[in-house]
């Protein structure tokens, strides 16, 4: 009976010093996974305020190539109002030559 409660003194005593140490464990687990998870949302947030940072970059780079395009455009058209001037003054001009014959 005495080497009963022996054996069973020590298993309570291990039992309980597993049970601490499992609980500290578990408390280690939590606290690095709290690190974890801020770390990663701190990451995530200077990763979201670059990426907007770019966008913003990018749009005003969109926003540039829009105006150069549009003023492009309008360059293109007067130079083809020009050459279209140019060549009806050139077909005049040699409908003149041709009736002054």
């Amino acid at each position: 009976m005495e080497e009963f409660q022996a054996v069973s003194g020590r298993f309570e005593v291990e039992t309980r010093e597993e049970v601490q140490r499992l609980r500290e464990l578990v408390s280690q687990l939590k606290s690095t996974l709290e690190e974890l998870q801020n770390s990663k949302m701190y990451s995530n947030n200077a990763e979201i305020a670059a990426a907007e940072a770019r966008k913003s970059d990018l749009t005003a780079k969109k926003a540039k190539l829009d105006e150069n395009l549009a003023s492009a455009r309008q360059f293109r058209v007067l130079l083809q109002q020009q050459l279209q001037k140019a060549f009806q003054s050139q077909v005049g001009d040699q409908q003149t030559a041709q009736t002054a014959i």
